[in-house]
């Protein structure tokens, strides 16, 4: 059973609390039950030694817990002969018997227990008699590390989490991180590090995460190492404020073997949990533009009182975004550099906000002044957009570290991986992409070898992509067709500390006077140091940001003084910042083609538009054809019965829907489940069926009351079919294939099932002009909407060939459109030509290209281009 299966089958335990618990409420019980399981079946081997030796030390009198640890094997025991599955044995008692088992636990689990308020939770399942029913659901899941490992358990808890905050209205983003993120975060963290990684080498390291959730960070980490080098030994730190969190971050570090005391509870920002530790790796996913107002007092403080010699020393953020708090903090932690050795390295994910709000002289851009001009930035990752679970916005990994090589110092590496993503099968909340090892491999190379390099991607005579390419600086680019083109855009860019640097100077301009014999004289100043001195009019008050690399007197003659003559520079207003503008370092100007060359595509796409548009009726003809007369001409006919359907091949079945499928109504928004028991699923709606696919990038979710999703659940294999809307809605459809589990649909989408007749086949009679005809003749209409009844759609005549030549039909129908499709590619190759065309006019007209006096561009012109 794979991670998500198991998950789900966990989740199912929710169908025992519909009615006494709240939707929000179930992940309070499932977590702690997962978490029992798992220690459960990680103890059972040596329970029985355990409980040998516990009743021998205890009768000598002796402190039986070291004795215990060992023969467990384990950092926690257990001294209750009761488990899980001997708990059932007992269902009058299994209320006392289940707290006195949890009770038996050493202090450290029991610590777990005591954060989920367990004892709590024993008490409420026992008043609605649900205790023996859920423990009997657990006892029955085999969850020993030899059947769910360590990295699935740890997937399999997030997944819980995420579908506890998903029907809890909460962040699931919060409380981790998604494993191909991590996985990148840990490639960089110990590629450079070869004493680490060289297996033999029995090096002793430090990892922390300050915002640890379920200890996903530290477990990769772990397992990345060990994978490397098992002699190595990595110590986990962590800090986390989310109390469930915190619990199962702790049960998985007691089964690692880890120092459970080394993760602690607490908020970070204002109760440092390792305030005198310094660590040799770090890692952290920080909440996203979370306020810190409620730690305000602490951090302020402790910015004031002990500047650089507490955490916070280069500046605080604005207090509406936390995560450059939690970036000093990480800085605290480096290990220093003595005589070559020690220092440290991290990795933390950060939204794009630090690397450009706030300008000179604010806290977020001092915070940056500082990390550049002490040399600590190594790289910046760029990940694409829809990586996290609770936001679609632009991520990036900073690492930084005060080990650099000697190549990387002075230098800052910008790695642009936002293109490297596939598309996940099933969306999770905000989260529609992945990265995949390939991708992973392809970042920390780049990383890993500290080198500039472009994507590449190949393109044929039409525009269309042939492949792509991580071409190094200087490698060869690859072989394209003779009428094809390569596109070029920069991944990788190695630039300097300082050039991130700036100097912001205030300009200013005279004040003039504006009345009497002194009107447009300016206006010098008369009382002290102002005396006979220009006077600035604030008005005209302007400022310019000159490159730390530039001259300001330089920069100011060229780009402000042959604009405005009388201008000066207030040098005690000047300011330098940092700031990393990411983008703008990947950016690819593309010089406008020329008219002419233009115009020359433009004619041959044209053309063949045209030719295939010639085709085009002749296909759909074909198309129709093949679906109501077959493939074969000499196939006698025969009456169909229907008289605007005319004859068909004599060996056909004619028959109707409502024979060979059933019609399935969806649900109505808008139904009243208050004080019901109810359920939160995905509803596909008519903009999610499309003709011949679904569009699943953006499907609502609707609370339902819990029984009906047996109903309305959609299966694998329905032909889905909307009921109307505007006319070319009508009938439109697809085939569900499961994508999204216990998905339903609203009642605007019928979902036709078919018990007689195969998918396929089905969906094609409903997509045929036949069937387009018999829904519009069967509909009502308005101005430009129409809709179909259930009732008149399983009247639908439907044609039954044998299931071979079903096969042959479906196979020369797929071959048809797939030219269709390529007209559809051309045509919107001509349509990009024609907006091509247009900026090249207007660019052409602005920059003097062309002298436009006297002349106009004739209407029509661009459509006797086209004909020509």
């Amino acid at each position: 059973m794979n991670h998500q299966a198991l998950s789900s089958f966990i989740w199912s335990v929710a169908d025992l609390l519909r009615g006494d618990y709240r939707q929000s409420e179930y992940g309070r019980v499932i977590l702690p039950f997962t978490v029992l399981r798992r220690l459960d079946c990680v103890l059972e081997s040596t329970k029985a030694a355990v409980l040998a030796e516990f009743d021998t030390k205890s009768k000598a009198g002796l402190n039986p817990e070291p004795f215990l640890l060992r023969k467990a094997g384990q950092s926690f025991y257990n001294t209750s002969p009761l488990d899980l599955v001997k708990l059932l044995g007992d269902q009058d008692h299994i209320r006392q018997n289940l707290y006195a088992y949890v009770q038996a636990f050493s202090p450290a689990a029991r610590d777990i227990f005591e954060r989920f308020d367990f004892y709590t939770l024993i008490e409420r399942l026992a008043k609605n008699n649900l205790l023996y029913l859920v423990t009997e659901k657990f006892a029955n899941i085999d969850l020993h590390p030899n059947v769910v490992d360590n990295a699935s358990m740890g997937v399999v808890f997030e997944e819980l989490i995420r579908k506890f905050a998903e029907i809890s209205n909460e962040t699931a983003g919060e409380h981790f991180t998604p494993r191909e993120v991590i996985r990148l975060m840990v490639n960089l963290l110990f590629i450079e590090d070869d004493d680490v990684l060289t297996p033999g080498g029995a090096v002793v390291r430090t990892i922390y995460d300050p915002t640890a959730g379920t200890g996903g960070m530290l477990s990769t980490a772990g397992e990345y190492l060990s994978e490397h080098n098992p002699q190595a030994r990595l110590t986990m730190f962590g800090q986390e404020l989310n109390d469930e969190s915190y619990a199962i971050c702790k049960a998985d570090m007691l089964i690692k073997g880890q120092p459970v005391e080394n993760i602690v509870a607490g908020n970070t920002l204002s109760d440092d949990g390792h305030s005198r530790r310094k660590f040799d790796y770090m890692l952290s996913n920080p909440p996203f533009g979370v306020e810190w107002k409620k730690v305000e007092k602490a951090v302020r403080q402790e910015h004031e009182s002990r500047g650089f010699d507490g955490r916070f020393g280069p500046g605080l953020p604005r207090v509406s975004d936390g995560s450059m708090l939690f970036l000093m903090h990480l800085l605290s932690k480096m290990a220093p550099v003595v005589n070559g050795e020690g220092g440290s390295r991290f990795g933390i994910v950060l939204n794009g906000s630090p690397l450009f709000t706030g300008g000179a002289g604010s806290g977020e851009s001092e915070i940056r002044r500082y990390v550049l001009e002490n040399d600590l930035v190594e790289a910046i990752v760029g990940l694409p957009t829809d990586m996290f679970y609770n936001t679609g916005i632009a991520t990036y990994v900073w690492i930084l570290s005060n080990k650099k090589p000697e190549a990387r110092k002075g230098y800052v590496q910008l790695i642009d991986a936002s293109g490297f993503w596939q598309k996940m099968r099933k969306s999770l909340g905000s989260k529609r992409k992945e990265m995949s090892d390939g991708h992973i491999a392809t970042v920390t190379r780049l990383f890993g070898d500290f080198i500039e390099a472009e994507r590449v991607t190949v393109l044929d005579s039409m525009g269309q992509e042939l492949g792509q390419w991580v071409v190094p600086a200087g490698a060869a680019m690859p072989d394209m067709p003779s009428d094809g083109n390569l596109k070029r855009a920069p991944i990788s860019r190695i630039l300097r500390n300082e050039d991130f640097g700036f100097t912001t100077i205030t300009v200013e301009r005279p004040l003039l006077c504006k009345d009497g014999d002194e009107a447009g004289k300016p206006v010098l100043g008369v009382k002290g140091k102002q005396k006979g001195k220009l006077q600035p009019d604030s008005a005209l008050r302007d400022t310019e940001n000159v490159p730390l690399t530039e001259n300001i007197q330089t920069y100011f003659e060229r780009e402000v003084l042959p604009h405005a003559p009388d201008a000066w520079i207030d040098h005690e207003k000047s300011k330098v910042g940092y700031e990393i503008p990411f983008n703008r370092h990947f950016y690819v100007f593309e010089p406008q083609r020329s008219l002419h060359a233009i115009d020359e595509e433009l004619k041959t796409v044209s053309a063949n538009v045209m030719k295939m548009l010639e085709e085009l009726e002749r296909r759909q003809a074909a198309i129709s054809h093949a679906v109501t007369k077959g493939l074969n001409p000499n196939t006698p006919m025969k009456a169909s019965g229907i008289a605007w359907l005319g004859v068909v091949p004599e060996h056909w079945n004619v028959t109707r829907l409502k024979f060979v499928a059933t019609v399935q109504t969806g649900i109505a928004k808008g139904k009243d489940i208050v004080g019901k028991t109810t359920i939160l699923v995905p509803y596909l709606r008519v903009a999610n069926v499309q003709d011949g696919f679904l569009a699943l990038e953006n499907v609502a979710s609707i609370e339902i009351e819990a029984d009906q999703l047996d109903r309305y659940r959609l299966r694998a294999g329905d032909v889905l079919m909307n009921e109307g809307g505007d006319f070319d809605k009508l009938g439109r459809g697809a085939i569900w294939r499961d994508e999204i589990p216990d998905c339903i649909h609203q009642n605007h989408v019928f979902a036709v099932r078919p018990h007689s007749i195969t998918s396929e086949w089905l969906n094609c009679i409903t997509s045929s002009q036949y069937a387009q005809f018999y829904f519009m003749g069967r509909s009502k209409q308005s101005t430009n909407l129409a809709s179909i009844s259930s009732t008149n759609i399983m009247e639908l005549p439907v044609l039954l060939p044998p299931e071979e030549e079903q096969r042959a039909i479906l196979h020369f129908i797929g071959d048809e459109i797939d030219k269709i499709d390529t007209l559809k590619a051309l045509s919107e190759r001509a349509i990009t030509l024609l907006k091509e065309r247009r900026g090249a006019i207007i660019a052409a007209a602005v920059t003097g290209q062309v002298d436009v006096r006297g002349t106009a561009i004739q209407e029509g012109q661009v459509r006797e281009t086209i004909s020509a």
